[in-house]
């Protein structure tokens, strides 16, 4: 079995994502792997370069006033370069540049998963989320898989927009059917906050706001509740995870 990993960076966020996301991959992956880069907003290809066991694809130096936007370009030439590798790899996966897998073997348990499904993907309800987010997206087919910007109502029924996985229909002899779905859901021990910091189905880590400014769609939510953070606490959980990434992991799980 082989994987091919992808991951958009973008100038905004830290090169050492990238370090830190390589490295959680090589302790933690079983079988064979490849890894590919996209890169948005001024990311300076040369940062990215060193690294002999990532190769940049693309690049697209556009910037927007919603940096959304040109994450969703970059998940999309993610997309299609993996339907060029279609001959090469059995299981493909894209992570955002903040998230990296925690469990050893997690590629044969997800490989396992897509016997019985078509995609992996997480729901943050804990970001009052409804829709496939994707920070974490494992599928097989790739003509099963779509990315776009869509409005959806979250769980207090109040109208979002953000970046969505969208499962596609598939043919199954002469009727359709949509592509069907294992939802990881947010399985931290401790948190140390409510939607930052988040381990998924004990097989993903995502920080959240790990390339682009803490602003978080749920905070009118928690401030009802009285549960205030930080506008840094991003930040600084960012800088514990680099400093000691091990630690900080068994201390979300423990």
């Amino acid at each position: 079995m082989k994987t091919l990993i992808g991951s958009v960076f973008s100038g905004t966020g830290k090169p050492q994502l990238l370090d830190l996301q390589l490295s959680f991959i090589s302790q933690n992956t079983t079988n064979e792997y490849d890894h590919v880069c996209y890169l948005t907003e001024k990311a300076n290809p040369t940062e990215y370069n060193k690294h002999i066991n990532s190769s940049i694809i693309g690049q697209n130096n556009l910037t927007y006033k919603d940096p959304s936007k040109s994450h969703l370009n970059g998940l999309l030439s993610i997309l299609a370069y993996f339907k060029t590798q279609t001959d090469y790899y059995d299981m493909f996966i894209i992570l955002d540049s903040d998230c990296f897998p925690i469990n050893k073997s997690w590629d044969q348990t997800c490989y396992g998963l897509l016997q019985k499904n078509d995609i992996i993907s997480c729901i943050r309800t804990e970001n009052l989320d409804t829709f496939l987010h994707p920070s974490i997206c494992a599928f097989k087919d790739v003509s099963l898989i779509d990315f776009q910007r869509l409005e959806i109502d979250n769980l207090l029924g109040e109208q979002t927009s953000d970046n969505q996985v969208v499962p596609l229909w598939k043919n199954y002899n002469q009727f359709r059917s949509k592509a069907k779905v294992f939802p990881l859901i947010r399985t931290n021990r401790k948190n140390h906050h409510p939607i930052l910091a988040a381990i998924y189905g004990d097989l993903f880590y995502h920080h959240g706001c790990g390339s682009r400014s803490q602003v978080i769609r749920s905070n009118p939510y928690y401030d009802q509740l009285s549960i205030n953070y930080s506008e840094d606490t991003s930040a600084c959980l960012l800088q514990m995870l680099l400093e000691n990434p091990c630690d900080y992991i068994s201390n979300l799980m423990s």
